[in-house]
């Protein structure tokens, strides 16, 4: 019941009246990446605000929570928010040297500081190419990639840790 962000392309979509209110709906379909693809279904209240992005066709980032449905032995993914890929940033960092386990908890706390929807990429390099790994933070670790967050974030790591902001439709 944890919280879940997939990125992908809408490549079903499907909006049905709901049988209590035919003037409310929901609306059901099918989300694919590279790899897989998962049934999606939004529900009318998040269906208001975000239906207009869930057409077949478009890049979206979907955050919801995975759901078994027993009856088929299947999963599907219930949405709570929807951005379109267009609209999202990739957050990079870049750890210029080794950190203390304190600093490294006091990075933490100050990203979570600027919850949001775009993407955190860590990028370690200490030394050669051999000891250089690259890291997709979680989605409870996201961010919102704004002035205010780039502004404080160099102000506060400058020495240790470079910030690179890239359009993820690129």
């Amino acid at each position: 019941d944890e919280l879940v962000t997939i990125c992908g392309l809408v490549v079903q979509e499907r909006q049905i009246p709901l049988k209590k209110d035919p003037t409310k709906s929901l609306k059901m379909g099918v989300i694919e990446d590279l790899t897989a693809s998962v049934d999606f279904v939004i529900f009318y209240k998040n269906l208001v605000e975000y239906g207009s992005f869930l057409q077949a066709g478009q890049k979206v980032i979907l955050s919801g929570r995975v759901q078994k449905r027993e009856e088929q032995d299947s999963i599907q993914f219930v949405i709570d928010s929807v951005k379109p890929v267009e609209n999202s940033n990739l957050v990079h960092l870049s750890i210029k040297k080794e950190m203390p386990f304190e600093e490294v908890i006091d990075l933490k706390d100050f990203i979570s500081q600027f919850k949001g929807s775009d993407p955190l990429i860590i990028n370690i390099n200490l030394g050669d190419e051999t000891n250089r790994k690259i890291i997709l933070a979680g989605c409870n670790f996201w961010v919102e990639s704004s002035n205010v967050f780039i502004n404080a974030f160099e102000k506060k790591y400058k020495d240790k840790i470079d910030i690179k902001v890239t359009s993820l439709d690129n």
